[in-house]
């Protein structure tokens, strides 16, 4: 268990909660997603393990959810990373079960689906071009060849990054549709954090895959300036969706970062 060098009183309500056999790892400074999780397969591969299951603090899952995905593996061909069915907030509500990326594009085609309408999910399992980094299950010898979590991007894309580096060197990305796991989130709940680096770190994403081009860097820019004027309308115009006004600076502060490639941990570290 890794706390990522937590501002509040995480570390002491850990240590009082006495979780037994879970060893508390505490990172010396916040490094992100990726800094977080790395801290954590270092310390494993270095005790000897030769299984790593990478669970967010943010996720649940079902008691069978670890079997399951272990009886599973041997049954798949060259296994990179596997990941449980997620739903949102313990319903019914897909929150990730494949994703696909094209052409640098990263897509869920999920938004609004339920698991009961989708006749793939009564299978075992099925394919996937990277699993979600709120839930990963792999294996010492895949991360032997992949390496750690790129770091770069402080928080999302890494993820899939870090499949799709595992498909090009032959494994394949799976997820489990008999592991269940649960995200815990407000689903209304805004979060700037994800609206800043999502937006940012897109473009990242494609340079440092070979999906970009002389323009990617233009065209992320000018999609970032539409946005912005577009709420900059809707504000003066006297829209009641109290959002707005926050994303008008967030929008401005990753057109900045993107413009003059500033990458990593939030400069503005809000």
């Amino acid at each position: 268990m890794v706390d990522n060098a937590s501002p509040d009183h995480s570390v002491a309500l850990l240590r009082e909660k006495n979780f037994g056999r879970f060893q508390l790892l505490l990172n010396p400074e916040n490094r992100g997603y990726a800094g977080g999780m790395n801290f954590g397969i270092n310390q494993a591969l270095a005790d000897g393990a030769d299984w790593l299951w990478l669970i967010t603090q943010d996720i649940t899952v079902e008691p069978n959810a670890l079997k399951t995905l272990m009886d599973l593996w041997p049954k798949l061909d060259n296994p990179g990373m596997l990941g449980s069915l997620t739903d949102l907030n313990a319903t019914e509500k897909i929150y990730f079960y494949r994703a696909f990326i094209e052409n640098g594009q990263v897509r869920h085609k999920t938004k609004g689906r339920s698991i009961p309408e989708i006749p793939e999910l009564r299978q075992e399992f099925g394919v996937t071009d990277y699993v979600n980094g709120a839930c990963i299950f792999t294996h010492r010898s895949v991360i032997e060849k992949t390496g750690f979590i790129p770091e770069e991007y402080f928080m999302y894309f890494e993820d899939c990054e870090w499949g799709l580096r595992a498909s090009r060197l032959g494994f394949n990305n799976y997820v489990s549709y008999c592991s269940r796991a649960h995200h815990w989130r407000e689903s209304e709940s805004f979060n700037p954090s994800a609206e800043y680096y999502c937006r940012r770190n897109s473009f990242l994403f494609k340079a440092r895959n070979g999906f970009g081009k002389p323009w990617t860097k233009t065209l992320e820019l000018a999609r970032l300036y539409k946005l912005l004027f577009k709420f900059k309308i809707k504000s003066a115009l006297g829209s009641k969706d109290v959002n707005i006004g926050k994303l008008i600076p967030i929008l401005k502060e990753a057109a900045s970062d993107l413009h003059s490639e500033r990458f990593g941990k939030r400069h503005s570290n809000q």
